[in-house]
């Protein structure tokens, strides 16, 4: 699960920001490697969408909730 914190009044569609403690990546469904990082022009429009946009990844360990109780009957009857 990625928290993502909505920036002042933010444009129509953003979704804000990671908070300060995820460690995320934009991964290539295609490909599974990093994108670039995205570049914007000054009217704020992104200028390398083709090589910037996939998918919001959290790197590195488990969540709170990963890995608890997705198909583990047994933890989610004892939670119960």
């Amino acid at each position: 699960m990625i928290r993502l914190i909505p920036v002042g009044k933010g444009k129509p569609g953003a979704l804000g920001r990671p908070d300060a403690y995820a460690d995320v990546v934009v991964i290539d469904p295609d490909t599974d490697t990093e994108c670039v990082v995205a570049e914007f022009d000054e009217q704020g429009r992104i200028t390398n969408a083709s090589a910037a946009i996939g998918e919001i990844v959290r790197r590195g360990g488990v969540s709170r909730f990963e890995g608890d109780y997705y198909n583990n009957p047994e933890a989610d009857a004892a939670r119960t």
